[in-house]
């Protein structure tokens, strides 16, 4: 399914701090098979990260949800890097914009070999460039309290105003505004 149009050149390069070039892209159809494959390959604690949990069909689910496509409500971005000449997906970001909100609920994860090389402060940047352009005010979030790295990341990256709450045993609720 696919309301609204597909956002007009949100495509970019973009060098992380350690000299990684990086494709920042909308997912498509076509992408299907490249996403399942990325899945598959995180880590035990990737996957717990992005997604809370590990249920046994969460994957299979999220699959089904994501190419879904509303680019009225929702922008997903992958993170490709050219390697022995073929494209290899080392991250997803995406947010979803709550219709009587400003903030728009984010969440990203990157290949575990790629991590803590600049990666997700591209995507999180490139994320919120595009949530700007919409009139949005910040981002929301559920971040597991031992995620240090995301943590790390919005902590620095010069939101206006950066708001962990506690919401329960081993989760904050992060607000980040513009």
């Amino acid at each position: 399914m696919n309301e609204g149009n597909i956002p007009m050149k949100i495509s970019v390069i973009r060098t992380t701090r350690t000299g990684l070039k990086i494709l920042l892209r909308p997912v498509e159809e076509t992408d299907k098979l490249l996403v399942k494959d990325f899945l598959n390959n995180l880590s035990v604690e990737s996957l717990r990260y992005r997604f809370l949990s590990l249920l046994n069909n969460m994957l299979d689910d999220f699959l089904s949800k994501f190419f879904i496509f509303n680019f009225n409500l929702e922008i997903k971005i992958l993170v490709l890097i050219e390697r022995n000449k073929k494209e290899e997906l080392v991250g997803i970001g995406q947010f979803h914009i709550d219709s009587d909100d400003s903030l728009a609920e984010v969440a990203l994860v990157v290949s575990d070999n790629y991590q803590n090389k600049g990666i997700g402060r591209e995507l999180l940047t490139y994320m919120m460039q595009l949530a700007i352009n919409r009139g949005l005010k910040g981002f929301e979030g559920i971040v597991l309290t031992n995620n240090r790295s995301i943590l790390h990341i919005c902590a620095t990256m010069g939101f206006g105003t950066f708001e962990k709450t506690l919401r329960s045993h081993g989760v904050y609720e992060l607000k980040m505004y513009f």
